[in-house]
Order: structure tokens, then C-alpha cells, then sequence
């Protein structure tokens, strides 16, 4: 009888154990490395509704170092489609602008990580008076990915104002960790863009798109990794490239004078704007075509009254 007692208490004991492990919350014990790791494997708005889960997991979502992408393009793209009139169009505009510049505002200075993984910033207009900001948070947070795209797209009224307010990158930063850069519409020169080239040693892709500010520019440096390299929507008129690992080149833009020194490594070029009739109007420059005969693909953007070819 006794036996039996002591046989029903320690099954009773293990049964309570067994119901304490169920219901312990095993992923809330674990380091805060490993959970911001997993969180990292989510998306930025997936990561922040954990917040929700306990007291416990209210700002794990800060030590988010994954990708952090702010798109605000498919809402005005959807509002400028929207049948409503004008002013009430740029009300939206301007309110929803300052929403997202709010939330995009208050989500940096929550972040807590060591280290990110991309920073991407997409709206129309931007922000001239925060560019440099962001561009100093992805070099403080050693991000490998930076995309500021600030391509106008909504409508008029606005149009002549996006043309007047320009955001500008006056500055460089050191950026160890950078594999990526991409900036459209933000005005930047030569003398920045060779700053970043010569402070960034892991750099394989640099994106240029719609900067006024861009007209002579040398990529060239010990060690440079450049692998790829666009220039697109820019007036250049001097461009020297010595970079033994470039692999693809693109350019569109008027005429400029363009002189590659030293790339070995190039299989792939694309060519287009004013400067691609320059290209098949001087086929005598031999310079030039003695560079482009080593491609394996060459891309050519034809602007023809009836539309754009493309030959390969």
C-alpha cells in the first residue's frame, strides 16, 4: 500500500514537471544575441509586432540587424492614380510624407545593433536636411547595403519643387563593412564619390543615378574591389576607370569623355542616352572600341521616334 503511495506521488511529481516545461516560455530564456538573430530573419514590420508578445519581448525588436527597407513610393503612386482633385492630392501628399518621416525618424533612433545588414530609404522628394544623417547611421551601424532612392514620381504641382529642393551628400564616411552603394536623385560630385571608394575597402557595387553634381569622376584606387558600376541619368564629361575587378559598366548620359585604363576583368557593358549615338557615330575611336571588343555583352539604348531598341 505504501509502495503504491510513493509509486502515485512521483508520477504525480513528474506529471507537474512536465507541465511546467510545456508552458515555460524556453525562446524568451535564450541570450538576446540569438533572439535578435532570429528576429533578424523576419522582416523589420514582422520583428516589431513581437513587441506585443510580453513585457519581455517590448524592445527585443530594437536589436533588429537584418534589412531595413522604408518604401513610400507605392503610396504615392497609388495617390496620384486616385480620382480626387489636386489640392486634396497634395494635402495626402504632404501629410503622409510627414507620417512616414516620423516613423522612418523614430525607428533609427530605436535601433540598437551592432551591425545591419541594409538600409533602404524610398521616397519621393527626400529629405535634404536628413541625408547626411542617414548616411552617418548606416556608417555607425556598419551596414552592408545602402540605397537611397529619392526618384520624384507623384505629380504636378510639385514637380518644380523637386526640381529646386536637392539632396545633396556634401561628405563621405568611412564605412568598412559597405558592399553596396546605390543613390538616385541625390547630388553628389566626383571628389565625394572617389572619397567613399578610397574609405570603403569591401565595395563592389556603386549605383549613381540622377545627380547634377556628377560631371568628372576617377575610379581608381590600390585594392578596389569594384565589381560593378552604373552611372545612369548623369552628364559626365570626364570619366577615367582603372579597376582590375570591374566586371559590368553602365553609363547613360550625354557625351563625355571616357578612358578605361585598366579593366581586365570587363565582360559586360551597356551604353545609352546621348552618348550611345555619340558611340555609333565615331566608330573610328579606336581607343574606346579596343576596350569594348573584350565584352562578352554589349548593350546599346537606341532612342528611336517610335520608341527604344536594344541591341546585344
Amino acid at each position: 500500500m505504501a509502495q503504491g503511495k510513493i509509486i502515485a506521488q512521483e508520477v504525480s511529481r513528474r506529471i507537474v514537471t512536465w507541465n511546467r516545461i510545456e508552458k515555460r516560455d524556453i525562446i524568451s530564456t535564450m541570450p538576446n544575441e540569438i533572439i535578435a538573430n532570429v528576429l533578424s530573419r523576419l522582416t523589420l514590420k514582422e520583428a516589431a509586432r513581437t513587441s506585443v508578445l510580453s513585457t519581455t519581448w517590448r524592445y527585443q525588436w530594437t536589436y533588429f540587424s537584418g534589412d531595413v527597407d522604408f518604401d513610400h513610393s507605392l503610396r504615392t503612386l497609388l495617390l496620384r492614380h486616385e480620382n480626387v482633385g489636386v489640392l486634396t492630392k497634395c494635402n495626402v501628399f504632404v501629410r503622409d510624407w510627414e507620417r512616414f518621416m516620423s516613423r522612418l525618424q523614430h525607428v533609427l533612433k530605436s535601433l540598437k545593433c551592432h551591425s545591419m545588414q541594409g538600409l533602404r530609404i524610398c521616397m519621393d522628394m527626400g529629405n535634404p536636411w536628413k541625408v547626411a544623417e542617414w548616411v552617418k547611421f548606416a556608417a555607425q551601424k556598419n551596414v552592408e547595403t545602402l540605397d537611397l532612392d529619392f526618384s520624384y514620381n507623384f505629380m504636378e504641382p510639385f514637380f518644380e519643387m523637386s526640381e529646386n529642393i536637392r539632396n545633396v551628400l556634401s561628405r563621405s564616411f568611412e564605412m568598412r563593412a559597405l558592399k553596396v552603394l546605390r543613390l538616385a536623385s541625390v547630388d553628389v560630385s566626383g571628389e565625394i564619390i572617389e572619397s567613399f571608394l578610397a574609405s570603403c575597402p569591401v565595395l563592389e557595387t556603386l549605383c549613381i543615378r540622377g545627380s547634377k553634381s556628377l560631371e568628372s569622376l576617377k575610379v581608381q584606387g590600390e585594392g578596389l574591389r569594384l565589381k560593378h558600376l552604373e552611372l545612369v541619368e548623369c552628364h559626365i564629361l570626364c570619366l577615367d576607370i582603372c579597376a582590375e575587378n570591374l566586371m559590368t559598366f553602365t553609363y547613360t548620359g550625354d557625351y563625355g569623355k571616357l578612358n578605361f585604363e585598366a579593366v581586365p576583368s570587363l565582360v559586360e557593358a551597356s551604353f545609352g542616352g546621348k552618348y550611345c549615338n555619340y558611340l555609333l557615330s565615331n566608330m573610328n575611336d579606336v581607343e574606346l572600341y579596343g576596350v569594348l571588343s573584350q565584352v562578352h555583352v554589349l548593350k546599346l539604348e537606341l532612342f528611336i521616334l517610335y520608341g527604344v531598341s536594344e541591341i546585344k
